[in-house]
């Protein structure tokens, strides 16, 4: 019987179930070694609540970011690309990334030196807060395969004046150093909010230019009081320490 017992323990330890603290129970467990470069944007988004502690994602990218970046070590360079498909980085709202998704952009890097890539948004008012605040800016994370540099996108970090950041962003909050907590900084020290994607090889992989179109009602939105996307929520936490 107690053999029986101590290979049943064996037994389940290696199907994945972990021993509980409370009279001697098991439950299924994902062990910490399992390794993310399995799991993909459904299993990021159910992480919500982990990333999120207030369970509001306003304006509060730089968590999803640092979320996956965190993991960086243990993902092929391909992997930290495709969790990045998986978040608007103006919003922070969970994208499927599919060709209506994708806008195609020229963006300025910290030198004013553009550069041509894909971003994925939830709705085209996300467009206009990224051509006005996003900078693109360099990072060399530790891969699976090795150190790699990647495009990101950034932005000045708000916590240089805490008071005026808005209510409607709780997870844009300051830690007691006056840093912007859970947030990742780029080569330049600025805030990772999201990646330039690079162009894909089809061109039916994007369905979306920043063209004139798009730019009239960017501004058209402007002069309204930016009554759609985001609203005034990232444009006030951007325009804080605007680079």
């Amino acid at each position: 019987m107690r053999a029986w017992l101590l290979l049943s323990s064996v037994t389940l330890a290696t199907a994945g179930y972990s021993r509980l603290g409370i009279r001697g129970g098991y439950m299924r467990s994902r062990y910490q070694s399992d390794s993310w470069e399995d799991k993909s944007i459904d299993d990021l988004v159910q992480a919500y609540s982990s990333v999120f502690p207030s369970g509001n994602r306003n304006a509060a990218s730089h968590r999803w970011a640092t979320f996956i970046l965190e993991k960086s070590a243990q993902l092929t360079p391909e992997k930290i690309r495709y969790f990045f498909t998986g978040f608007c980085p103006i919003s922070g709202s969970p994208v499927t990334p599919m060709p209506r998704s994708a806008w195609r952009y020229d963006l300025p890097d910290i030198s004013g030196v553009e550069h041509k890539g894909i971003v994925y948004h939830c709705c085209w008012p996300c467009v206009c807060d990224t051509q006005s605040y996003l900078r693109v800016d360099t990072k060399t994370l530790d891969t699976a395969e090795g150190p790699v540099t990647f495009n990101f996108l950034v932005y000045g970090d708000p916590c240089v004046d805490p008071s005026r950041i808005p209510e409607e962003a709780p997870d844009v909050s300051c830690d007691g150093d006056g840093q912007l907590e859970k947030a990742t900084l780029s080569d330049g020290g600025h805030v990772i909010i999201g990646m330039l994607q690079p162009l894909p090889s089809g061109p039916s992989a994007v369905a979306n230019d920043v063209d004139q179109r798009i730019e009239d009602m960017c501004r058209e939105r402007q002069q309204e009081g930016y009554r759609s996307g985001m609203g005034t929520i990232f444009v006030t936490v951007a325009n804080i320490n605007p680079l």
